[in-house]
């Protein structure tokens, strides 16, 4: 072990009195993408629940199952997710996702490629947080979707549902809410509230429905038709049942790609304000959509050891 004076400051400091250190690691959280604007009051009641981790090169940082997310402080950590991938995070970097809370990680591996240093925040102790303090959820589900984009995830390639039959009243608008696996195990009745302020949207071949760089206020689902997007990376089209801007609207960035009508198409929009509404008042609905968020984007599972 390194004498005191060669590990990096923010690692020395954290190991000082219970009130010195909370304050410090609270400042260590603000990193994480999606919680720098988190109220301070929540930001140190987070850090409470964190733990300051030591590893040795070469040890393991958990079993199978990730059981916290842990922020590297000093040293280097790889982590794995089966079939060979991998990757090295550094200081200020993040290892694991909530993925694993919900058992829909599959196999994944991390462990200290030198001597390292990282804060830990056991997820039991976060989601139990999250469904105390509705600001809290809307930060880590902030950070998912900014992990996600940054990740190079594209927006309504996940998730996609049946086509959604029938017309446009209330009644059919819960079915095809319903359809969707962001929406499956949601209350009938928040359900009913969730589709009576979605706005039907209906676009001729060509119309465009967002161009890039537009604020990203509201969410998509794609009734019948299909949209042609376009990012940095090239052209994709959606279908029936995907859901289009969920994660731009959830992490507040400009969206990244346009999207146009391919053919004629039939959607619901629902702003994104009328959903954090909906989760504010029905907190089983908002874990319901953190789940569902999590199981969308968490990488596909591997029987690879």
């Amino acid at each position: 072990m390194a004498p005191v004076s060669e590990r990096t400051a923010a690692a020395a400091t954290l190991e000082g009195d219970a009130a010195a250190a909370t304050l410090e690691r609270a400042v260590a959280l603000r990193r994480i993408p999606g919680l720098e604007d988190l109220d301070p009051d929540l930001l140190t009641t987070l850090a409470a629940r964190t733990e300051l981790r030591r590893h040795a090169a070469g040890r393991s940082l958990a079993g199978r199952a990730l059981a916290a997310i842990h922020l590297v402080l000093e040293g280097r950590v790889l982590e794995s997710r089966g079939r060979g991938a991998e990757r090295s995070v550094e200081r200020g970097g993040l290892v694991g996702d909530l993925g694993a809370l919900f058992e829909e990680s599959g196999p994944f591996r991390a462990f200290a490629a030198v001597e390292s240093v990282t804060l830990a925040l056991p997820l039991e102790d976060l989601i139990d947080l999250c469904e105390e303090h509705f600001g809290l959820l809307v930060a880590v589900m902030r950070a998912a979707a900014r992990a996600a984009l940054a990740s190079g995830r594209r927006e309504g390639t996940h998730g996609a549902a049946p086509r959604a039959r029938g017309g446009l009243e209330l009644g059919d608008r819960i079915l095809a809410l319903a359809a969707n696996p962001l929406f499956a195990e949601v209350a009938v009745h928040t359900l009913g509230r969730i589709a009576a302020d979605a706005k039907p949207r209906a676009l001729a071949a060509g119309d465009a429905l967002w161009s890039e760089g537009d604020a990203a206020g509201c969410l998509v689902t794609i009734l019948d038709g299909s949209l042609a997007c376009r990012d940095a990376r090239g052209g994709f089209e959606v279908g029936p049942g995907a859901l289009l801007g969920l994660l731009e609207a959830l992490a507040g960035v400009p969206r990244s790609s346009a999207a146009s009508a391919a053919t004629a198409v039939s959607a619901l929009v629902l702003e994104s304000s009328a959903l954090l509404d909906a989760m504010e008042d029905d907190s089983d609905l908002a874990v319901d959509v953190l789940a569902a968020l999590v199981r969308s984007l968490s990488p596909a599972r591997s029987d690879a050891p």
